[in-house]
């Protein structure tokens, strides 16, 4: 049985974590967004995003090796993505976990996260860990120089904080 952990990011990792990224973001937008937006996301795109996420980062990990990737902002879980070679091993729910304490750890009682309509996997994956979906925005999103909307869903969980 493969070891499962979620740590912060180790040098070196940008380029594995990008790839992981623009795999899994793919696999699960890419038939629900613009195609414009979808040939905008590029690897290099990714990297970009990586290396802007960095402090907010956290990683997936089986047998220490990156298959998955969160980030969060103050009260919202930002991104959250499991690649193919993590999927289906339960890390995902490790993942939202540990993003869930690091948000309670700042003080947030009630954190959201959006999910692009369309994306039921993730959708139902979010029901599952206790999220409730509350309402609708559209986000606008930059990426290779142009702007694009999103239509999301809104989640919303309460956290149990720490002292």
């Amino acid at each position: 049985m493969a070891v499962k952990s979620v740590t912060k990011p180790l040098a070196g990792e940008e380029t594995a974590l990008a790839e992981i990224w623009h795999e899994a973001w793919h696999f699960a937008h890419g038939q629900v967004v613009d195609p414009a937006l979808v040939r905008n996301r590029t690897r290099q795109n990714f990297e970009e995003r990586i290396n802007q996420s960095w402090g907010r980062l956290l990683v997936a990990r089986l047998d220490g090796e990156p298959v998955g990737m969160a980030s969060t902002k103050p009260g919202q879980l930002y991104q959250c993505f499991v690649g193919l070679k993590g999927r289906g091993t339960g890390i995902a729910a490790d993942l939202i976990h540990e993003a869930e304490s690091v948000l309670a750890s700042e003080g947030c009682e009630e954190a959201f996260l959006n999910c692009a309509d369309g994306n039921e996997r993730a959708m139902a994956f979010y029901r599952k860990m206790g999220w409730d979906a509350c309402d609708k925005v559209v986000d606008l999103i930059q990426a290779g120089g142009n702007s694009f909307t999103v239509p999301c869903t809104v989640f919303r969980k309460k956290l149990i904080l720490k002292n």
